[in-house]
């Protein structure tokens, strides 16, 4: 059925490509990590007033991110740099993407210069999930994180996730 709609993709079909005339960014981590070692952005052409971090759905990779929606042409209208990365069959932030999560907010602010404070999360379906959870870390224990969000949203997340066990 998924195969049937328009920008689905599940962990076994190979992800859609963006279009070809958006300049997506890819910034490798870890050579040797395939799934969380990278992550794709798209930064506006004059100033990055502030960062959108976008998390694929479940079994999607940062790529999908771009194929599904338009956010980055929306987000250079407000001088936002758009991160796409993926939490690929993780349901929410649990320790294992935390680590990861940190390490790629802290590469996009060492490299854009904005303030931890500038950061909004979004997420799609699984990702919505993993959003919601790691804005709540953040403010749980600020200490151990590298942003304090403005905002996180979520786009048709399952967040009953007892309902779902």
């Amino acid at each position: 059925m998924c195969a049937t709609l328009i920008g689905c993709t599940t962990a076994s079909e190979p992800s859609q490509q963006p279009p070809e005339n958006r300049p997506i960014q890819k910034v490798t981590l870890d050579e040797n990590d395939t799934e969380y070692g990278y992550y794709l952005t798209v930064t506006p052409p004059d100033t990055v007033r502030g960062i959108l971090l976008l998390l694929a759905g479940s079994g999607q990779a940062p790529e999908d991110v771009f194929a599904d929606t338009e956010f980055d042409e929306m987000a250079a209208e407000y001088e936002m740099q758009v991160v796409a990365f993926a939490p690929r069959n993780r349901l929410t932030a649990d320790s294992l993407l935390v680590v990861r999560m940190n390490t790629v907010l802290e590469d996009v602010l060492a490299n854009s210069g904005v303030a931890p404070d500038r950061v909004v999360l979004g997420g799609f379906s699984a990702g919505g999930n993993a959003a919601l959870r790691y804005t709540e870390r953040c403010y749980e224990s600020p200490e151990a994180f590298p942003v304090q969000p403005v905002g996180v949203f979520m786009v048709d997340a399952p967040i009953d996730l007892f309902q779902i066990w």
